[in-house]
């Protein structure tokens, strides 16, 4: 049992080393498929799983060897734990199509799981993210590793994240399986338009082995590729939404207008009609329930099972709007949080979210 029972220090790393292995072979199959959002929603959460598993087994104190990673993960000496943060995997997985019920719960276990490590921000490490993937050295990181390092009576530096300095990964390997189930979680997540190229060549796992360097910013590669944030990093290429597949139930007037009240719907003069599928009034109503996520499932259920809408579902525009309101997990909400709205609308959009 990882989560409550002992765990020697061979097992724990066995665990981890087995976990990197079972990510690069993850990364090579996605890699080998077009890209697309349901896909999307299954890369994010499986990747997520598996650093949730392995950040959960480092942080089980060993029966025999203490590892100096596990120790500082954990925080000793009245020191803060350490651990990546899941904020932008949080705001990426809110539009995902969940059209699987495990792919639901294992997102609401995994930002649940990591909500309650409570790690402060200035201690979240493997951070890629940042600066939209710029790459540039985490002081958090360079301070993990120096606490690791002073149980080696060794000076740590950014080659030793690197592994170019080798004598902290060889000492502990688990660091190394670590931090790269991270990279490969954080790069799923970049919502970049030139990212997850697709490639038949991409099947064979060992070319999903990372290979880091670091001249001044960090540089990973695999596949062939020194760099696989290359045409990323400072490119200007981030999606606007923020989101790799932005969400389909956010109500849209014609072209890209958005809405974002009940109030925005009555003051559009024409209001689109998805081939003559509805009519304005239809159409109005529609907006009108994608204006409150919140309650929007049974007022579009409601809305299509009458005898006189049912058939506007043959226009995909349609169809694509009922599966995101079903299916897009939205907000998450922790458990903890037990604050009501006091005010409608609530001033407070993180309230309307669902654990």
């Amino acid at each position: 049992d990882i989560w409550a029972g002992p765990m020697s220090y061979g097992t724990q790393l066995e665990v981890l080393l087995t976990l990197q292995r079972i990510m690069e072979h993850f990364v090579a199959g996605c890699l080998s498929l077009e890209p697309s959002r349901a896909s999307h929603a299954v890369r994010v959460v499986v990747a997520a799983a598996i650093v949730a598993v392995g950040d959960a087994v480092l942080r089980k104190k060993a029966t025999d060897l203490h590892s100096a990673v596990s120790m500082h993960l954990v925080g000793v000496e009245d020191r803060e734990p350490f651990g990546p943060s899941t904020a932008l995997f949080a705001s990426q997985s809110e539009t995902i199509e969940a059209s699987l019920q495990e792919l639901n719960i294992t997102r609401a276990h995994c930002l649940d799981y990591f909500r309650q490590q409570q790690i402060p921000d200035q201690n979240h490490i493997f951070s890629w993210e940042k600066e939209e993937y710029s790459m540039q050295p985490e002081r958090s990181a360079l301070q993990f590793a120096t606490l690791i390092g002073k149980s080696l009576n060794c000076a740590a530096s950014h080659y030793s994240v690197t592994g170019e300095n080798p004598y902290l990964v060889h000492t502990w390997p688990e660091f190394a399986a670590y931090r790269d189930i991270c990279y490969w979680f954080k790069y799923f997540l970049c919502a970049h338009r030139a990212l997850l190229p697709s490639n038949t060549n991409y099947r064979q796992s060992r070319n999903a082995m990372l290979r880091w360097e670091y001249n001044g910013t960090l540089r990973v590669g695999a596949f062939n590729c020194r760099d696989l944030m290359d045409g990323v990093r400072n490119s200007g290429g981030f999606l606007a939404s923020g989101h790799r597949w932005p969400s389909n139930a956010i109500p849209r007037g014609i072209g890209t207008q958005e809405i974002r009240t009940e109030d925005d719907v009555l003051y559009i003069p024409t209001l689109p009609t998805y081939s003559d599928a509805l009519g304005q009034h239809d159409a109005e109503l529609l907006l009108s329930y994608l204006t409150v996520p919140y309650l929007r499932i049974p007022l579009v259920l409601n809305f299509f099972a009458t005898d006189d809408r049912i058939h506007a579902l043959r226009d995909p525009g349609l169809r694509t709007i009922l599966d995101a309101v079903l299916f897009e997990p939205s907000r998450f909400l922790p458990p903890d949080v037990t604050t009501l709205p006091v005010e409608v609308p609530t001033l407070e959009p993180r309230l309307l979210g669902t654990s």
